[in-house]
């Protein structure tokens, strides 16, 4: 984190003005409100801000480049919003813009900005031979997917089924997400 501290000076007006608050990167202010892992007919959910599930996630999708990406319309009609396999899936407090997601995945595809949709859930699944995100937003006018350079059987193996057991909490509400085959 860097702390930005400017002397007092004197702006056009004459008058006085002061920086305060603090410079911080955009990963570390924006983060899910929780991780749900959605694996067979159960539902585990992080408490919080995790951080220790968190850091390593998003370190790890840091890592990984991300490519193909394809803005689908009206996904409520042309697609299930939760894939019908075990899945991840991120959680934020709030609608978080395109080029903040863009940021926070150090992403530099453009297709991401095209979209003026905020997004509210990241959802990381596996489909065949690929691995895939997929970025939600619940006013259901459109999704962002793509494909992470992860290796299906080491998303499955380090991510989907390697969660902490002492992290996470049973989830029992639909308010947790999707139905789909979890």
């Amino acid at each position: 984190m860097d702390v930005s501290t400017e002397p007092r000076s004197l702006d056009e007006g004459g008058y006085t003005t002061e920086s305060i608050g603090e410079t911080a990167a955009t990963d570390d202010i924006i983060k899910p409100a929780n991780i749900i892992y959605h694996v067979e007919d159960e539902r585990f959910m992080t408490y919080g801000n995790n951080s220790i599930e968190t850091e390593r996630l998003l370190d790890d999708l840091n890592s990984h480049g991300q490519s193909d990406f394809e803005v689908i319309e009206n996904p409520n009609s042309s697609l299930d919003l939760y894939p019908d396999t075990d899945f991840i899936e991120l959680s934020f407090p709030t609608g978080i813009p395109p080029e903040l997601v863009q940021q926070l995945l150090n992403e530099d595809s453009e297709l991401l900005m095209d979209t003026e949709t905020s997004f509210e859930r990241i959802i990381l699944y596996e489909n065949q031979e690929d691995t895939v995100i997929r970025y939600l937003s619940f006013d259901g006018e459109e999704s962002v997917e793509a494909r992470v350079n992860i290796n299906p059987s080491v998303f499955r193996s380090n991510y989907l089924y390697n969660y902490e057991v002492d992290n996470v909490y049973p989830v029992y509400s639909e308010l947790a997400g999707g139905t789909g085959g979890a």
